[in-house]
């Protein structure tokens, strides 16, 4: 619900990078929709799969992966993406994701299907849930706020932040740099 797949096509497009859905890799991969995981195998298995797909997946380069929130939850995950990758976190407030869910729907109109939030009170879930997971997606190497800004605007938004840090770091000149100033004058480490 913090946009990532709309926004992970956007930025593709933007960069004519690949776009992957991680759970498009799952349902691929397992020959079972995403809610039909769960509701056979359960979120462990679920889990399993899903590794699985984000190992095969990063081992390519120039895509953008959106993958489910959920990923963060294995420290092999974290680890693997944190190192073939860059990890942006796409917040939103509760009320925002809430509303978001409630409006979006998949192909023929159908409405999306999130097994983790197949609960009444969505928005209890969802603070449950970002509460568990928070201090994970704090460890993102930058973080885009999304309510209130169109998906275009956020891809936008992740691009230019990924071009700076790309900046940064083809300037450095040594293991020590912490940062490059720069001046009207020029740049120095």
């Amino acid at each position: 619900g913090t946009g990532k797949t709309t926004v992970g096509r956007q930025v593709a497009g933007i960069l004519g990078w690949q776009f992957v859905d991680l759970d498009d890799e799952i349902v691929a991969e397992s020959g079972k929709s995403i809610a039909a995981i769960f509701d056979d195998h359960g979120e462990i298995y679920f889990r399993g799969i899903e590794a699985k797909c984000l190992a095969r997946v990063c081992k390519n380069d120039r895509q953008i992966v959106a993958t489910g929130g959920g990923i963060i939850t294995s420290a092999s995950n974290r680890t693997l993406m944190a190192k073939e990758g860059i990890i942006v976190c796409l917040e939103a407030r509760i009320d925002t994701i809430v509303e978001r869910l409630e409006n979006e729907t998949y192909d023929f109109g159908s409405s999306a299907i999130r097994p983790m939030l197949n609960v009444d009170d969505q928005g209890s879930r969802i603070r449950e849930l970002k509460k568990e997971r928070q201090f994970d997606y704090s460890n993102a190497r930058f973080t885009i706020h999304t309510d209130g800004l169109m998906p275009i605007e956020v891809a936008q938004d992740v691009v230019s932040s990924w071009r700076k840090m790309e900046q940064q770091v083809s300037s450095s000149s040594g293991p020590d740099l912490a940062a490059t100033v720069s001046t009207s004058t020029g740049n120095y480490p």
